[in-house]
C-alpha cells in the first residue's frame, strides 16, 4: 500500500488546474513528458516554474514536485534532485555528436530489496510494469523535460516522445538506464 496519490488522467486533471488556479500565479509553464503511475500511456503536462522567480536560467528553477512528489517520511522535507534524476546529453551515449538539446529524467528514488514493501511510498506505475519487463515493480512517476545545455527549460512536444523512449527505455531488450531501474 502506498502513501502518495495515484497520477490517475483525472487526478492530472485536478494537478493541471491547480497549477492554473494557483495564486500567486506562476512565472510560466514548460511543457514535459509524463509517465504517471496511474495511466498507460505517455502525457504531455505542463511544470511551473518555482515561485519567486523573475527569470528562468536552467532546469532547477523548475517545480517538479506538483508531478514528482517527494514523497518525503514525516522528519524529510527536501528532495536531492541529483539522486533522483539524470541528464542526457548524447544519444547513443559514446557518440562524439551532441543532441540539439539535452534531455533530463525525474524520477521516484526506488525502495531497496530490504524496504518493506507494504511501507512504499509510492504506488507501482502500472505502465513500466505493463511495458517493460523488468520494471514489474517500479514505483511512481517519471518526467522528462528538455532544455538547452546547461542552460533553461524548452517546451518538449510529442515529437520528442520517440527520442524520450530509445534514450531512457531500450525497447529492443527492456533494458533502461539509471534511474529508471528496479531492484527485482
Amino acid at each position: 500500500m502506498s502513501s502518495t496519490t495515484l497520477y490517475t488522467p483525472a487526478y492530472q486533471a485536478r494537478v493541471a488546474a491547480a497549477l492554473r488556479r494557483h495564486q500567486p500565479a506562476f512565472l510560466a509553464f514548460f511543457d514535459a513528458i509524463f509517465f504517471g503511475a496511474g495511466t498507460h500511456a505517455p502525457t504531455l503536462i505542463e511544470v511551473p516554474v518555482r515561485l519567486g522567480l523573475s527569470k528562468v536560467d536552467d532546469i532547477d528553477d523548475l517545480d517538479i514536485s506538483w508531478w514528482i512528489p517527494a514523497g518525503l517520511r514525516p522528519n524529510a522535507s527536501t528532495m536531492d534532485l541529483d539522486e533522483i534524476s539524470i541528464t542526457v546529453t548524447h544519444w547513443p551515449f559514446d557518440s562524439p555528436l551532441a543532441l540539439a538539446h539535452a534531455y533530463t529524467l525525474y524520477a521516484t528514488r526506488q525502495p531497496r530489496p530490504s524496504d518493506d514493501p507494504a511501507n512504499a511510498l509510492h504506488p507501482i506505475n502500472r505502465q513500466m510494469a505493463d511495458n517493460l519487463p523488468g520494471l514489474t515493480r517500479f514505483r511512481g512517476n517519471i518526467l522528462v523535460v528538455k532544455h538547452e545545455k546547461d542552460g533553461p527549460p524548452t517546451h518538449i512536444a510529442d515529437a520528442d516522445l520517440e527520442i524520450v523512449h530509445d534514450i531512457f527505455f531500450d525497447s529492443s531488450t527492456g533494458a533502461t538506464y539509471r534511474p529508471i531501474s528496479s531492484y527485482d
